[in-house]
């Protein structure tokens, strides 16, 4: 064990430097001032007994972590699960994990992170992960940070699931009918140690609180519940599909952990909602700390037929390469033949693939539904956003003096030899 001398100020080990005189007390010699520290000596068991150490002060270090198996993995998040088991003598005042892609090494501060920064003593702790790439390997490793260094813990794997798989999904908006709860953005902030609070009432049912999401596809939640006094009896819980509210459950669940309660089947989801019932009426509150939906986002099929930005070719014109975004797709163009500019007297067929945002998607999409301006037929495949537009010719065609034909780059040249010649020699062109 490495102490400081309070004399000099220096470091040393304990490790062989016990000088113990005839019945003397054992004392702790500084190898560096020979300053002598008296300690307790028990004979019984032959231990130094370091709580009566006098005139010693252990060295502080990094804290001592631990690192688990993440849980809740799905395609694009995960939760991380870490320890802090000493703190080095001094409190850390950031924690977290940090994370890198791949499938072997050990990840620093100065790769990815997530951290919650405060006054942190040992005990276990929780962060997610968001932004991840859908069936790719990550290393993981939970750290902490205190005056003195970093300490890590060891790292494990992590694989996201493949696009589309269920994930655990925050609620993205709040109802509070009774305005009977504080701090309600707290509940789906992605971390567990900040709260929001709702009343109670004396013997009965307190208020909900209803957290919301955009329509997903589901068949679970879970929540980080939590109460100060005992006064809290039944905690009861809804989901809200099929244009109702269900109880899935009312109970007294395990407090200060995650607890996952199922709805019995998948169901179009977009809200959840708690209350709680108290035996008495004191200072304490409700407090539910997270709660999030397992599921995937529930798709819109796209439903916007016309797409804009792509109209019929005209020559001389440049080809576009992109529609007009809307608020369901973006989309690429190219062009058959390849020309650029537009030529004259030429049939052009674009091929526009178009893709969905976010929470919309091609299945569902009718064969041949979309439009395109000016385009004589528009074709598509049932499910599908790569769409064909043939356009009628393009107007125009070779220019044409005295029997000579002039193609467009070449027409104000061959126009001028022509009036000189007519300048110059008096000739005349014959109007036939």
């Amino acid at each position: 064990m490495i102490v400081i001398c309070c004399k000099c100020g220096k470091e040393y080990d304990l490790d062989n430097i016990f000088e113990v005189k005839g019945n003397e007390l054992p004392v702790l010699v500084c190898p560096h001032c020979d300053f002598k520290h008296a300690i307790n000596f028990l004979p019984f068991d032959n231990r130094i007994e370091l709580k009566r150490i006098k005139s010693l002060k252990l060295k502080d270090a990094a804290p001592t972590v631990t690192t688990q198996d993440c849980t809740g993995v799905g395609d694009t998040t995960a939760t991380s699960n870490g320890n802090i088991t000493a703190t080095g003598g001094v409190n850390p005042t950031v924690r977290g994990f940090c994370y890198m892609v791949g499938t072997s090494g050990d990840p620093t501060t100065a790769n990815s992170k997530v951290s919650d920064t405060g006054s942190f003593g040992t005990g276990a702790y929780t962060k997610d992960i968001t932004g991840l790439t859908a069936n790719t390997g990550y290393r993981v490793r939970a750290y902490a940070t205190n005056t003195v260094n970093t300490g890590y813990g060891t790292t494990v794997q992590l694989t996201t699931e493949a696009a589309g798989a269920p994930n655990w999904l925050s609620p993205t908006g709040y109802n509070d009918p009774n305005s009977t709860w504080t701090q309600e953005e707290n509940a789906y902030d992605e971390d567990v140690v900040t709260t929001t609070k709702g009343s109670l009432v004396n013997g009965d049912w307190a208020n909900y609180l209803e957290l919301t999401i955009n329509a997903i596809s589901c068949n679970k939640v879970r929540a980080y519940i939590n109460w100060l006094t005992t006064s809290v009896d039944l905690v009861s819980l809804d989901v809200y599909y099929s244009s109702a509210w269900h109880n899935i459950y009312e109970g007294l669940p395990a407090k200060l952990e995650w607890v996952e309660f199922g709805i019995g089947s998948t169901q179009i989801v977009t809200a959840m909602r708690f209350k709680f019932h108290a035996t008495v009426t004191d200072a304490s509150f409700s407090l539910l700390r997270e709660a999030d939906f397992w599921g995937v986002v529930a798709l819109t099929t796209i439903n916007i037929a016309a797409i804009p930005g792509v109209t019929a070719p005209e020559t001389d014109a440049t080809p576009v390469t992109v529609i007009t975004e809307t608020a369901q797709y973006t989309g690429t163009v190219t062009w058959d033949p390849a020309h650029n500019p537009f030529q004259a007297s030429t049939v052009y067929t674009a091929t526009i693939t178009l893709t969905p945002k976010a929470g919309f998607t091609l299945t569902g999409v009718a064969a041949d539904f979309f439009t395109v301006a000016g385009a004589t037929t528009v074709t598509n495949a049932a499910n599908s956003g790569v769409v064909t537009a043939i356009f009628p010719e393009t107007a125009g065609g070779p220019g044409l003096i005295n029997g000579y034909f002039m193609q467009d780059g070449e027409r104000e040249e061959v126009f001028g030899y022509f009036m000189n010649l007519i300048e110059t020699f008096g000739y005349f062109m014959n109007p036939k």
